[in-house]
């Protein structure tokens, strides 16, 4: 059996495609990395499922206990800390929309 038997899928093709830019991705979370301010991100997970990163922000260094990152070579993971305190990261290049200041920016 196939680890992501959906990858073939047509639906999950339509799903991809409607995705951000990852380099609009990128100039939308600049001010934000920036500024620390909280917002909320919607991606497509490695398994083909959407998720909502809700009340996450940039900048958190406070529970880190030093060791290697497991993100730092890999120029498409985008880390944050989340309200449930716990880091979390994913992929800017299967961004669906992101939210921040009373305003959202989706995929076209």
């Amino acid at each position: 059996m196939a680890l992501f038997p959906y990858r073939n899928n047509t639906a999950h093709q339509e799903k991809y495609m409607k995705t951000m830019n990852s380099n609009e991705v990128n100039e939308i979370l600049a001010p934000l990395r920036k500024s620390g301010k909280m917002f909320s991100v919607t991606f497509i997970k490695k398994d083909d499922t959407e998720r909502t990163f809700s009340g996450v922000r940039f900048g958190v260094k406070k529970h880190l206990r030093g060791g290697v990152s497991t993100i730092a070579g890999k120029a498409d993971l985008v880390g944050v800390w989340g309200k449930d305190e716990s880091y979390k990261c994913f992929s800017n290049e299967r961004v669906l929309s992101i939210r921040a200041s009373g305003s959202e920016k989706a995929a076209e």
